[in-house]
């Protein structure tokens, strides 16, 4: 969610700050003492570039171990049913709920509960 919120948030920002100085008759001020639109928008850029390098940072390091953390997360709990008995558990089962309209799958079932 980042890599989309921070650029949206960036010019959102940039939008608010350049609206603020025109407000006020600051850029007029800036411009009227001989300084160039170039100079004025430098730090615009730079804080932009700078911005673009954290979000190409972000998504080469962080995001492609993003998918693999949730599944480990989910996978986390799995009964482990190797030292009980063969028929205690059921593996494999399908049951469908035909008033609800719902199909659900059972990966193990232990039948005899503690």
């Amino acid at each position: 969610m980042l890599l989309l919120v921070v650029p949206i948030a960036l010019l959102l920002a940039l939008l608010y700050a350049l609206t603020t100085h025109s407000r006020h008759q600051e850029l007029t001020a800036i411009r009227a003492a001989g300084i160039s639109l170039w100079r004025l928008a430098l730090p615009y850029f730079a804080v932009g570039f700078l911005l673009s390098l954290g979000c190409f940072a972000l998504n080469e390091l962080c995001v492609p171990k993003a998918p693999k953390q949730p599944n480990a997360s989910l996978n986390r709990y799995e009964p482990e049913p190797t030292n009980a008995p063969a028929s205690r558990w059921l593996r494999d089962f399908g049951f469908t709920n035909t008033r609800q309209h719902r199909k659900w799958f059972i990966k193990a079932y232990n039948l005899v509960h503690p």
